[in-house]
């Protein structure tokens, strides 16, 4: 059964999770470009989401700008940005006129937590569907974006998510 969250609730969550990251970690400069082990928290999923994904609504030059200002490598094959320092990457997909930006990471914090985190994050009106239960989400984002939230299979004992920001056709 999906739940609807209040618009206001969800927002003033939202606002309240900005105030809560320091988003200093240490590079690494050696090793494989891939995800490391340490599990994501609420507050720097959504901030690292925002600042990446968000604030640039899917444009991949402006998501690129963020991520050149993390401690993040480029696996060379693949695309994808791996943080150096905690289980989560990123991957800019551009296909067809479509811009994505997309985050997966692992997360200790409950599914529907961060369902409804992400979705008032990524608002940009009322229309907010959650579904708590299973942490699958999606919300209209800024600028004529579509939002999406859902938990990826496990590949470990760490639930993984991926948050997805797309825009164009």
């Amino acid at each position: 059964m999906r739940q609807w969250v209040s618009f206001i609730a969800v927002s003033a969550f939202a606002f309240s999770l900005t105030a809560c990251v320091d988003g200093t970690t240490s590079p690494t400069t050696s090793g494989p470009v891939a995800p490391s082990s340490k599990s994501v928290d609420l507050t720097g999923a959504v901030t690292l989401f925002q600042s990446v994904c968000l604030d640039g609504a899917a444009s991949p030059a402006k998501a690129k700008a963020a991520i050149d200002g993390l401690p993040m490598r480029q696996h060379p094959e693949t695309g994808t940005y791996y943080h150096n320092s905690l289980n989560l990457s990123f991957k800019l997909i551009q296909d067809d006129g479509v811009s994505t930006c997309s985050m997966v990471f692992a997360s200790r914090d409950p599914a529907g937590q961060l369902a409804i985190a992400f979705s008032a994050a990524a608002q940009s009106d009322s229309s907010i569907k959650v579904d708590v239960a299973s942490g699958y989400a999606e919300a209209n984002g800024p600028k004529g974006t579509k939002f999406t939230f859902r938990p990826v299979p496990i590949s470990g004992d760490v639930p993984l998510y991926n948050a997805r920001l797309t825009s164009g056709k």
